[in-house]
């Protein structure tokens, strides 16, 4: 590399070449002074970091949020419905604007409100619940589950 000095004595490294305004003179006084410039501060754009960072939490949230509700409502299981909704209700509460966390916790909130429908639906009429534990495991296993249920039933039971 070429290394040149230039009329102030400084080093030049990869042939910067300033432009023509950092090499204007500086003005002068009618008694031939320099005249000092008064200093004037560089305006840097009002910039806010935190906002997008939220705006993208709040878009995470949300979408973990419609994936958990989805998983929920294919059948799998009542309690990813509830963290599905947790996590919209935080990305909304980040985020006002975010779409995906609205969709993300109404979504969950739905998906929860129909597990519970079932889960009381059950538990309401127990000879569905019996065929359905048939079907799925067998009359041995069924029978046991419903004791065991109505077990659970009896003693915590108000």
């Amino acid at each position: 590399m070429d290394n040149q000095n230039n009329q102030n004595g400084y080093t030049n490294f990869n042939n910067y070449q300033p432009t023509p305004d950092q090499n204007a003179q500086q003005p002068v006084n009618p008694q031939g002074q320099p005249v000092q410039m008064p200093y004037q501060p560089v305006q840097m754009p009002y910039q806010t970091a935190v906002q997008p960072e939220q705006k993208n939490k709040s878009m995470v949230l949300g979408i973990i949020s419609i994936v958990l509700s989805c998983i929920s409502v294919c059948g799998c299981s009542f309690f990813t419905s509830v963290p599905g909704a947790i996590l919209g209700i935080i990305g909304v509460a980040r985020n006002k604007k975010s779409v995906v966390s609205w969709i993300g916790m109404i979504l969950g909130i739905v998906a929860s409100v129909c597990w519970l429908a079932y889960m009381v639906y059950m538990f309401t009429h127990p000879d569905v619940m019996r065929q359905l534990l048939e079907t799925a495991y067998g009359k041995d296993t069924a029978d046991q589950l419903m004791q065991s249920l109505q077990f659970i039933l009896f003693h915590f039971s108000f």
